[in-house]
């Protein structure tokens, strides 16, 4: 009996050195682990434990298309390869802060919805002349804009005009949510 139990405890001495090895790896490159590695993984399997990181992302969108059902948002293998993509810019994302510029906010409120679960710095101006002043408090690395705004069918492109003449060089993204009266001068 004591031979089959020297067998058995020489046949867990593999796994333990591999758990011992494991645990002082992880304490001694925990910065490095945490700083590094953890932003850029998907997903993790070990030891038949499996954990996907896009779930959140994945969720998001869905909650986004189930109170939107008349918007066309796609279909479940696009949704997920969506958030394969925000997963991997993720680290890039989190640190970019935007400024979202809309006359009325509650029809983007899927897309603040958006930015806020992916923790991304995000203030939202309502006019051309409440969005330069937010320039002047604050460095933003994008502007997203609606190009009509109230009667003005061209808002957008005058406001790019304006930070042109102020030399405020930021890339910006227009969307159309109204095209009647629309102007592109």
């Amino acid at each position: 009996m004591e031979k089959e139990t020297a067998i058995e405890a020489i046949k867990i001495i593999p796994s333990l050195t591999w758990a011992i090895i494991g645990f002082f790896a992880i304490k001694n490159f925990k910065t490095v682990i945490s700083e590094n590695l953890l932003p850029r993984m998907t997903s993790i399997k070990a030891a038949g434990f499996e954990a996907s990181f896009e779930k959140e992302v994945k969720d998001a969108l869905d909650n986004i298309s189930i109170r939107y059902k008349d918007i066309p948002i796609g279909s479940t293998a696009n949704r997920e390869q969506v958030a394969r993509r925000a997963n991997r810019i993720y680290p890039i994302l989190q640190k970019t802060k935007i400024l979202l510029v809309d006359d009325e906010p509650k029809q983007i409120s899927f897309l603040i919805n958006i930015l806020e679960r992916l923790d991304i710095v995000h203030q939202v101006a309502i006019s051309t002349e409440d969005a330069i002043v937010r320039l002047g408090n604050q460095n933003f690395d994008l502007i997203i804009s609606d190009i009509k705004r109230r009667d003005d069918g061209s808002a957008g492109i005058h406001m790019l005009k304006k930070l042109k003449d102020m030399k405020i060089e930021i890339p910006t993204i227009f969307y159309i949510n109204d095209c009647t009266n629309l102007v592109i001068t």
